[in-house]
């Protein structure tokens, strides 16, 4: 009887677990289809980005990858930027601001 109660208690743990992995893999898909991104060429970009990433803090990095994107709040423009051993991405406006 004692191992019935054990296996019962075990399978109803691994149940709440595969119900809370699968949610949030649920968000985060629908994260994702909620934006779109296409690659862009650097010389492509908006002036105001170009600008923008002349200035500090960014003068000092090197630009790797850029993308345009659209979410449900816009139009932006993704920059993936490396310095040495260290990489970052920053999402600008066409306008050059920083997207929060």
């Amino acid at each position: 009887m004692k191992k019935l109660v054990i296996i019962a208690l075990v399978l109803s743990s691994t149940a709440a677990f595969a119900t809370s992995d699968t949610t949030t893999v649920n968000q985060s898909t629908v994260i994702a289809l909620n934006e779109t991104e296409k690659p862009v060429k650097q010389e492509e970009l908006p002036q105001a980005v170009k600008d923008t990433l002349s200035k500090a803090p960014y003068a000092d990095w090197k630009v790797e990858q850029a993308f345009w994107g659209n979410s449900e709040a816009g139009e932006y423009y993704r920059i993936e930027l490396s310095k040495a051993d260290v990489k970052q991405s920053v999402k600008l406006t066409k306008e050059g601001q920083l997207v929060k």
